[in-house]
């Protein structure tokens, strides 16, 4: 699993090189590791959302899921307009859950 960290400044405001003086700003201020999600990471997880599944479930579980939305959503049997999007993101989604398992 990617994990980014940056490095950000506590809730103070600094000024100047580095913040304040050279030697008194990123080397010596108060400052702390942040941690942030990878694209893929945000990108995986909105896939479990759109399809309604957690990492948790079964393949299976996940491929019986997909197949029932697609029936419900798919343009030919769904006159509404917006069912072409629709189909469009459950697509993505099961792609890209599809990839990362490897099924």
């Amino acid at each position: 699993m990617y994990r980014a960290y940056f490095v950000v400044p506590n809730q103070q405001q600094n000024s100047g090189f580095f913040g304040g003086s050279f030697f008194g700003g990123f080397a010596g201020g108060n400052y702390q590791r942040e941690e942030t999600s990878s694209p893929a990471e945000n990108e995986l997880a909105a896939a479990y959302r759109t399809l309604g599944v957690s990492a948790s479930d079964s393949n299976d579980k996940i491929k019986k899921i997909y197949r029932g939305l697609a029936k419900k959503y798919h343009p030919d049997k769904n006159d509404s307009k917006e069912a072409k999007e629709l189909m469009a993101e459950i697509n993505n989604a099961y792609t890209i859950i599809r990839k990362n398992r490897n099924f």
